[in-house]
């Protein structure tokens, strides 16, 4: 099964004409027009055009097909996604969250801590929730509490006395 990403989730109409308010989950929100077609959830596609900033985090959007007020309307809580194969490569030291998920951490000595369940950022910079055994810990997103990260085989060396449980 092909990996999907979710770009953004439509939360109003806009105007009279059909346009819509896009919350985006893009470094860059005006991207989302790059992509030649976005699915949602149940496989319709959607094609977005005109797309203008609106808030930091937010577009405001031509979707194909979409002429007025009330098709807009319809489309409130839809999940835009592309394939993973569809977004750009990234530089060396660069990751996607998405891809992140899922790997194993282990210290220098192939301990074994656990799993990454998310990454998160509340402002004062990124870090891990790791899944070990029953309960959550979390990790820094750092150089000094993350030596290497391999995603062509799922592992991510840490250093452990960064963990905080």
């Amino acid at each position: 099964m092909t990996k999907t990403i979710c770009l953004g989730e439509i939360v109003a109409a806009h105007g009279i004409k059909g346009h819509v308010k896009i919350k985006t989950y893009t470094t860059n929100p005006e991207s989302l027009q790059l992509y030649k077609t976005l699915t949602d959830a149940k496989g319709r596609h959607f094609k977005v055009s005109n797309v203008r900033a609106s808030s930091p985090h937010s577009v405001i959007a031509f979707v194909q097909g979409i002429t007025t007020r009330n098709q807009a309307e319809e489309l409130r809580g839809t999940h835009l996604y592309i394939t993973r194969d569809q977004l750009p490569q990234t530089a060396h030291d660069e990751f996607y969250h998405e891809d992140l998920i899922g790997l194993r951490i282990n210290d220098s000595e192939g301990t074994c801590y656990g799993s990454i369940l998310g990454v998160q950022n509340f402002g004062a910079g990124e870090f891990f929730d790791i899944k070990a055994d029953n309960k959550i810990i979390t990790l820094p997103f750092n150089k000094d509490a993350v030596i290497d990260i391999s995603i062509e085989t799922g592992i991510m060396i840490i250093n452990p006395e960064f963990l905080l449980v």
